[in-house]
């Protein structure tokens, strides 16, 4: 909007009116926010005629750094300002604008873009930092242009990356200049490209529940999605060192991989600190010890992604269908090693109405011990309305040993339940359980004394394929 509003463009006649001016002259309109006559038309004869044909929120693009004609009012942070509590006139849709940084306080208006990257490693490198620390002048909701945004050098590894860190971040937007020669699609690459990036795009909307609960938690407390290690460990001096390490909300932590792929091993090599207490691995369920450094070695699929002992994450089942809407179906992952609870917030995803009403909020409780784990899914709390009538569990117990059994009650009345066992993923799941939002569901599952926690693997299985994968001489 910075060059005003001109004669050529379709809604100049009812700007021109609107602000004194013959329409006749075909006079520029010049663009002054700080002024309140022009700052209505602009809304009210520019956007808003825009915005009845269908235009849900607004990308202002508006460089930082310049002058009004109000001393000491940078336009940057009016326009967010303005912009957000003019889409907020309704209560009937939530305010949405993405834009630039606008300074101290403008955290409470935008989405976030982090500006025009170089397509690079050293882009890459400082974006899971820059993100994590954002939280600290409480902007937790930046998105970046996942991929790189210009120049530098295209190379589908580091295409990949970007999109594994771009599906641990507040938000997932792929965006590049307009270029014949940079591509964003999934599938501008070979067959390889394309599979980890729809695996990591799927796992991104399987997200939804668990960041939409997130979300909650932004609103009523403050505490952005991301935060650095040192919010949950301020005493411990290894919380400070990872820059590529952040809580990914409160059940896990994530540590993307930011740096390309040692081609005489053919993996990235990545040192992580794992804060005290037990880790799991998020996809294979592989225990780590807390409180140490290790180093580790990722192929290209690998996206580190670790739950703390306890930790219950709800996934949306159903990955290969579009919208947001309540999930049917949830994928309950509920990893050992501590008692744990979660609280999956649920509304109607459009209005204002969450500002004033609790929403709907179904808790989840497990409990552990060397020979058990349980996870009761509660009552839900709220307004039922939100969630689906016969919505269905899958419990997905991971990071354990094989069960030697599995029982279920419904309101307390034993139910049947199968289950099955995954080796690659130390995974007991359950079928899909119906459980209406009035009932509460226990799941137990039994394993020997002392043989909860499924055993890591043992060097010979671990070495064997990084082997494989090194460019060495066969010496027999």
């Amino acid at each position: 909007p910075a060059e005003g509003i001109h004669a050529h463009e379709d809604q100049y006649p009812a700007a021109a009116n609107a602000l004194g001016i013959d329409p006749q002259s075909k006079q520029p309109l010049p663009f002054n926010i700080a002024h309140p006559k022009f700052a209505q038309t602009y809304f009210e004869q520019i956007l808003h005629p825009l915005e009845a044909q269908g235009v849900d929120f607004w990308w202002l693009d508006w460089q930082q750094g310049e002058f009004t004609q109000l001393p000491g009012l940078d336009p940057l942070w009016w326009l967010n300002h303005l912009h957000h509590f003019d889409l907020g006139r309704t209560k009937a849709k939530r305010q949405v604008i993405f834009s630039r940084w606008g300074g101290p306080g403008n955290h409470r208006y935008p989405i976030g873009f982090s500006g025009d990257t170089i397509i690079s490693w050293e882009s890459l490198v400082f974006q899971p930092w820059f993100t994590a620390s954002a939280a600290n002048a409480a902007y937790g909701w930046w998105s970046h242009d996942i991929g790189g945004h210009m120049r530098g050098m295209e190379a589908p590894e580091l295409y990949v990356r970007w999109v594994q860190f771009g599906v641990l971040s507040p938000i997932f937007r792929l965006h590049s200049a307009k270029d014949m020669f940079i591509d964003r699609h999934p599938w501008h690459a070979d067959a390889e490209v394309l599979k980890l990036t729809r695996e990591a795009m799927q796992f991104r909307h399987a997200l939804i529940p668990y960041l939409y609960s997130m979300a909650r938690r932004n609103q009523q407390q403050g505490l952005p999605p991301i935060t650095p290690l040192y919010y949950d460990w301020p005493d411990e001096e290894s919380a400070y060192t990872p820059t590529n390490q952040y809580m990914f909300g409160t059940q896990l932590m994530a540590a993307p991989v930011t740096t390309p792929i040692i081609p005489e091993i053919g993996k990235a090599k990545e040192g992580l600190w794992f804060p005290p207490g037990d880790w799991f691995e998020f996809f294979s369920g592989i225990h780590h010890a807390g409180n140490r450094w290790e180093i580790n070695f990722f192929d290209l699929k690998d996206v580190p992604l670790y739950a703390r002992a306890g930790s219950i994450i709800p996934l949306q089942a159903e990955t290969d269908i579009n919208g947001a809407a309540n999930p049917k179906n949830i994928d309950l992952l509920v990893f050992p090693g501590q008692n744990g609870t979660f609280s999956l917030y649920e509304d109607d995803n459009t209005t204002q109405d969450y500002l004033e009403s609790s929403g709907a909020n179904t808790t989840f409780q497990s409990h552990f011990s060397d020979h058990s784990l349980s996870v009761s899914i509660l009552p839900v709390d709220g307004e039922t309305r939100f969630v689906p009538t016969d919505r269905s569990y899958r419990i997905l117990f991971r990071g354990v040993n094989q069960p030697e059994e599995m029982t279920a009650t419904l309101d307390g009345i034993p139910t049947e339940v199968k289950f099955s066992y995954d080796t690659d993923t130390h995974t007991a799941a359950t079928e899909l359980v119906t459980v209406a939002p009035n009932q509460c569901l226990r799941v137990d599952m039994i394993t020997q004394v002392g043989k909860m926690l499924a055993e890591k693997p043992d060097l010979r299985s671990r070495l064997t394929p990084f082997l494989k994968g090194m460019k060495i001489d066969n010496v027999t």
